[in-house]
């Protein structure tokens, strides 16, 4: 199977996530999509269709109800334990809570972000990778459009996520236009595998 196979329940769920985003955002976006939620009249030719559509109205309750759902998550602070400066990590905890994914965004904004997925779709990511130059861990965060595959098996008497697949895109620049940059699309692979001895390993990579 090629490395971008996706997971059976992956395109069940792919039109759910797409539709339930949609009605998140509003009237603007469930007006683009056009015919997929305004179907056509067969007398209507394509003015009387563009007519058709401005002078509809969308109640967005969906949005709303989302919002308020994550209004009453975040009615409290959250309470985050964190090193305190001069522990050991403390330093280190203490940048990760103000930035916790390298774009200057809290922690407690990361959660509440992470919220809004949860309750928009139902399904979202976290890797927890490694700053080499800061010396500090940082989160990427993916939405369940990207986590295109995975395999949960059963290892010492509990379920283990041992494959994950995530789509992703790096900025690619070439030539001597420094601000033009080309999208490159890749899918991260996240394997558990066992080394020799029966130890679990994790293992990363590219494609």
């Amino acid at each position: 199977m090629p490395v971008d196979s996706k997971h059976i329940l992956y395109d069940e769920f792919l039109e759910k996530w797409s539709r339930a985003r949609d009605v998140i955002e509003g009237e603007d976006r469930v007006k683009e999509a056009g015919e997929r939620y305004l179907p056509r009249l067969d007398s209507q030719d394509d003015e009387e269709y563009r007519a058709y559509v401005q002078r509809s109205s969308f109640f967005n309750a969906t949005g709303r109800t989302a919002e308020g759902f994550q209004g009453m998550v975040f009615r409290r602070d959250p309470v985050i334990k964190l090193p305190e400066k001069g522990a050991p990590a403390g330093d280190v905890m203490a940048r990760f809570g103000e930035d916790c994914d390298l774009f200057g965004t809290s922690l407690y904004l990361y959660a509440k972000r992470i919220a809004g997925e949860i309750l928009g779709v139902g399904r979202a990511g976290t890797l927890v990778e490694w700053h080499d130059v800061e010396e500090r861990p940082f989160l990427c965060l993916y939405q369940a459009e990207q986590i295109i595959n995975w395999r949960v098996e059963r290892m010492g008497g509990r379920n283990v996520l041992t494959l994950v697949e995530l789509r992703e895109t790096s900025d690619k620049f070439e030539g001597e236009d420094y601000f033009e940059a080309e999208a490159i699309a890749q899918i991260r692979v996240l394997r558990l595998v066992r080394n020799s001895e029966g130890a679990k390993e994790r293992e990363g990579g590219e494609e």
